[in-house]
C-alpha cells in the first residue's frame, strides 16, 4: 500500500488511462452506464489522492526532519539544528555547535535524494537516509565563500513523534575519501 501513501503517480496515470478509454466508449455508445462507471472511477481516483495526502508514513516524516534541518542551517539557526539531534549524540551536538561557530551557511541544498529505509521494527524505530547535499558558505569574519558536497548517510531513530539525527557520517559524493597526491 505505500505505492498509494508515498506517490499516487500510479494510481493517478492509471485512473487516467481508465478514464480516457471510458471518454472513447461514452463517445462511441452514448451510453449512460459508461458515464456513470466514469464518475466511479474518478470518485476513486479523489479518494486515493486524498488518503495519500492525510496519511503520513515515517519516510514522509523523515524527509520533513530532513527538509527542517536544512532549512534550519539556511537560517543559520544552530537551535533549531539541535532540536533534531538526539540527546544522545553528544559528539554530532559539539560538531553542530563549532560549524555554527565557525561558518555562516548562504545556500544548503539536497541535490540527490534522500534515499530513506524505514525499519519499523527495532525499539526505537530507525531509518537511514543516504544523500547527496551541497553546502555553500563563508567562514564568519571573511568574504569568500566555499562550497563544499558530501554524501551523507544519515542515521535516525523515533523518539515519541519525532525522528530524530543519531549519527552523520559524511563523505565524497562519489564514495571517494583519498586526498589528491
Amino acid at each position: 500500500m505505500s505505492w498509494l501513501t508515498e506517490d499516487p503517480t500510479l494510481l493517478l496515470v492509471i485512473g487516467g488511462l481508465v478514464l480516457a478509454m471510458l471518454a472513447v466508449a461514452f463517445v462511441k455508445t452514448g451510453r449512460v452506464v459508461v458515464l456513470l462507471w466514469a464518475l466511479l472511477v474518478a470518485a476513486m481516483v479523489g479518494v486515493g489522492a486524498l488518503i495519500e495526502q492525510v496519511i503520513v508514513t515515517p519516510r514522509e516524516e523523515v524527509e520533513q526532519t530532513i527538509e527542517a534541518v536544512r532549512l534550519a542551517f539556511l537560517a543559520n539557526s544552530e537551535a533549531d539544528v539541535l532540536a533534531h539531534i538526539s540527546s544522545d549524540a553528544g559528539g554530532l551536538q559539539q560538531q553542530v555547535g563549532w560549524a555554527f561557530r565557525t561558518i555562516e551557511v548562504t545556500e544548503a541544498k539536497i541535490t540527490d535524494g534522500p534515499k530513506i529505509d524505514v525499519n519499523p521494527y527495532n525499539p526505537p524505530p530507525s531509518a537511514t537516509a543516504e544523500l547527496i547535499g551541497s553546502v555553500k558558505g563563508r567562514v564568519r569574519n571573511d568574504s569568500v565563500e566555499h562550497r563544499i558536497i558530501n554524501k551523507f548517510i544519515v542515521r535516525f531513530s523515533k523518539r515519541g513523534d519525532r525522528w530524530l539525527i543519531d549519527e552523520v557520517k559524511h563523505e565524497l559524493p562519489f564514495g571517494n575519501n583519498q586526498s589528491a597526491e
